[in-house]
């Protein structure tokens, strides 16, 4: 009886010892398994931000794209109306209908005057509105992930919840599935 007893206490032992091995390395995996979890969020969140960041960066291009074509046009309109003279001497005197063809023209170009400028101050509002959206979206929406205390608690093993598992603890290996699987 005496060596059925020691027997079964070694043969207990060696199965506490196996399983509590099998379970300490199981929590380093456990650990980097959550580790590499919070890395893809904050990667995953970076990806986010850098997209944020292009797709401002594309409105603001196109916006000042379009300012440029917008001065030049502007300058053209600008040009147009105050070196268009028709008061030259030696000229014959304007008839009605050329005269009426010359108001419409100053009216065409003050209004284009008028169009073009308006488009210049939107083209400054939409670079604006594109810069804030961006700094709200990437300051409100997109933060980068922190893990807090309890993340970093509930990443953390315990030996003793182990102990508290007993028939985790002396399962034999290849017969019966860790307990909770």
């Amino acid at each position: 009886h005496h060596l059925s007893g020691v027997a079964a206490a070694e043969a207990a032992h060696t199965l506490w010892s196996y399983n509590r091995q099998n379970y300490l390395f199981d929590a380093k995996l456990r650990l980097k398994s959550s580790f590499q979890s919070q890395f893809i969020n904050i990667k995953r969140c970076k990806l986010f931000r850098q997209d944020i960041r292009d797709l401002a960066k594309m409105a603001i291009h196109r916006v000042d794209n379009t300012r440029i074509v917008t001065v030049m046009k502007l300058g053209f309109v600008v040009k147009t109306l105050f070196h268009f003279k028709r008061i030259d001497r030696g000229l014959p005197k304007l008839t009605l209908e050329e005269f009426y063809m010359s108001m419409m023209l100053t009216a065409h170009l003050l209004t284009s005057f008028l169009f073009l400028t308006a488009s210049m101050c939107f083209s400054m509002e939409g670079m604006i509105m594109a810069q804030a959206l961006m700094v709200k979206v990437l300051l409100r929406v997109t933060r980068i992930p922190i893990p807090t205390a309890r993340d970093i608690y509930e990443c953390v093993t315990k030996a003793a919840d182990f102990e508290v598992d007993l028939p985790s603890a002396f399962r034999v290996p290849w017969l019966n599935r860790p307990h909770g699987d």
